[in-house]
């Protein structure tokens, strides 16, 4: 594992918007991390930097720096560390990888997208508020990806199968770190907490699972639109959304259900998304 700190040039970066604005300084610092921001504009944000200027002006970058001081300095850092070095282990990976630890918008806790060469990587925002149960969901979720996709390679992210089987391994993750994969009921307390959701938009979702896989599944093997994105993936955190992020809810629950029939988490990980279904359906 090779670790790359972000803070000092994001400090930099910093500075130089005085002289040189904020979308400048923006610019010329993502492109000092070229092999992580071509996979955070074309994955994450879905377009090219021009089209995000009123985003990054709007941005309060000493602000997203002193947040990312103070988790370090209450050893945010350090658990990040040791619970990446877990959750490898869990996963039985054994290639070598790059941990970014990392200051953007203040908008993302962490990806972990194709890598187009170099090594695989995960990104984990520490601009941010950061608990130490937040790790422990985060980490396992993008290290999911990170090993799912420097094992199976070339997975097509625009397709609606594969985001909806990798956000379900992603979002399982957590719970087969902390406990175990065995066979028990996913309570709502589960769910909620490793999906980042209130209480009440949880119950939502479990009480209408029968009518979300349906419309989940009925996506499969379409393109990912930015439409089904905003619908099936995104969370404004309003209240007034229904069923919010119900791609990662059904994917979730694709993979509780092989789980409790026997299968691994690190032989689901390794497995392609239209294995996972087709022996969902069995």
């Amino acid at each position: 594992m090779r670790i790359i700190n972000m803070i000092d040039n994001y400090n930099e970066m910093c500075d130089m918007t005085q002289i040189q604005g904020k979308f400048n300084a923006y610019k010329c610092y993502t492109e000092k991390y070229p092999d992580l921001y071509d996979g955070i504009f074309k994955y994450f944000y879905m377009t090219d930097i021009s089209n995000l200027q009123s985003m990054i002006e709007q941005c309060d970058f000493n602000s997203c720096l002193a947040k990312a001081k103070e988790n370090i300095n209450n050893g945010i850092v350090d658990k990040i560390v040791n619970t990446v070095n877990k959750t490898i282990k869990l996963l039985n990976y054994h290639g070598d990888f790059d941990l970014y630890i990392g200051l953007d918008l203040g908008m993302h806790g962490g990806v972990a997208l194709p890598a187009n060469h170099g090594n695989p990587y995960a990104y984990i925002g520490i601009d941010r508020n950061i608990s130490e149960s937040t790790v422990e969901s985060l980490i396992p979720h993008e290290l999911n990806h990170m090993v799912r996709g420097a094992i199976l390679q070339n997975i097509d992210m625009f397709d609606f199968t594969e985001r909806v089987i990798s956000e379900g391994l992603g979002t399982y993750c957590p719970v087969a770190f902390r406990y175990g994969s065995c066979d028990f009921d996913l309570t709502i307390e589960i769910v909620a907490e490793v999906m980042g959701l209130p209480i009440n938009k949880t119950m939502e979702l479990m009480n209408n699972k029968n009518s979300l896989e349906k419309a989940v599944v009925n996506e499969f093997g379409t393109p990912l639109t930015a439409e089904k994105m905003s619908q099936f993936f995104m969370w404004s955190g309003d209240d007034a959304t229904q069923y919010p992020l119900s791609g990662y809810f059904i994917g979730m629950y694709i993979i509780h259900d092989l789980i409790t029939k026997g299968y691994t988490i690190c032989e689901l990980t390794a497995m392609s998304s239209q294995d996972i279904y087709q022996n969902y359906t069995k």
